[in-house]
Formats: structure tokens, sequence, C-alpha cells
């Protein structure tokens, strides 16, 4: 799997936390660290506030960066597929939002 950092936002409750919207380059879907994109409620889809403030324009132009270059590896994010030996819920559990307008 791999994932590209896209934009930072920091925090406003807490400052010290930051919080990352990354982009699935082969399912190209957007997905965030942050509680509200984690923790969705059941029934509800898959959003948070952080993926509305990242521009359309900036998406496109991740997508467009040359694989192994020396951007798109500074972005690539070490993926590590959390255990769900002892909870319920799916492989792709943070990355469902596809982008339609790309």
């Amino acid at each position: 799997m791999t994932w590209l950092k896209v934009e930072s936002f920091r925090s406003k409750s807490n400052p010290k936390n930051s919080y990352w919207v990354s982009i699935h380059i082969e399912t190209q879907t957007l997905g965030c660290n942050c509680k509200a994109w984690i923790f969705k409620k059941a029934g509800k889809p898959r959003h948070c506030k952080h993926l509305d403030l990242v521009s359309p324009d900036t998406i496109r132009s991740i997508l467009n960066l040359a694989p192994n270059s020396e951007e798109y590896n500074t972005r690539v994010i070490e993926f590590i597929e959390p255990d769900t030996s002892d909870i319920q819920h799916s492989k792709q559990w943070w990355m469902e939002r596809k982008i339609e307008f790309i």
C-alpha cells in the first residue's frame, strides 16, 4: 500500500498535535489520522473536516509526482495495518473516500 502525505493541519484544541491528510495512490482515496476519521460513527460515511480543507489542485499535484522522485519519497508513509485480531473492522479502516473530481 502506498500512501503519500498531502497536507498537515495543526489541531485547534491541542496545538501540540498535527493531523495528516494522505492519499492512497492505487485507489486514489483520502484518509486522515484524526479521531473523527478513524472512529467514524456506525451508519455514517467516513469523513472529517481536514479532508474539506485540502484543495483539488494540491491533490492533483501529489498524484502527478514521479514515483521515486525526491518529493515523492519524502511524502511516502510507512503504513502498518492495525492488529484487528480482537476487533471487527475492515482492513481498509481509514481509506474509504474515493476522490471523484480527479
